[in-house]
């Protein structure tokens, strides 16, 4: 599979910050723009579900996580637009 976007958001009900921690470390293996606090662009050649899978099992009962792959057709306003926009991005 080729390079695309993937938008990454969870929510981690737990107050423990090492669950943070281990998704923020699988997060920066990926070249990524963090958009909100909880919300990050991932580029990757893998597949929405393995990203999924991937985060999935560091989470507990009550977290939530939403995996998708960006299409070309986007707006923002705000941060991440320039990292969008590069043209090293493979739609």
């Amino acid at each position: 599979m080729q390079m695309a976007v993937y938008i990454v958001s969870y929510d981690i009900k737990t107050d423990n910050d090492d669950a943070y921690e281990e998704v923020y470390e699988i997060l920066n293996k990926y070249n990524h723009c963090r958009m909100q606090d909880s919300v990050w662009l991932l580029d990757s050649s893998k597949s929405a579900a393995e990203i999924f899978d991937e985060l999935d099992e560091l989470l507990e009962e009550g977290d939530k996580l939403f995996v998708c792959r960006l299409r070309k057709s986007w707006k923002n306003r705000g941060k991440c637009s320039t990292w969008l926009k590069n043209k090293s991005r493979s739609w």
